[in-house]
């Protein structure tokens, strides 16, 4: 099986990510980057906050929201 991601055929039995896992791994992947970009920040001027939201978003990323909630 070909994905859009990837040229290459999956083995056999993988599942596919779904695009909610995809989404999340992207957050968590964001979220990362983020707490990188705060502490590259003169003087750690607004360091707090982004990395705060970078906690946040990483907490977000692990969320399973129930269905039907």
């Amino acid at each position: 099986m070909l994905t859009r991601h990837s040229a290459q055929p999956q083995p056999e039995g993988e599942v596919m990510p779904t695009l909610e896992t995809r989404l999340r791994e992207d957050m968590r992947n964001y979220a990362v980057e983020l707490r990188q970009l705060a502490y590259t920040l003169p003087l750690g001027v607004g360091e707090h906050a982004l990395l705060e939201l970078s906690d946040r978003m990483r907490t977000a990323a692990e969320q399973v929201i129930r269905k039907g909630a």
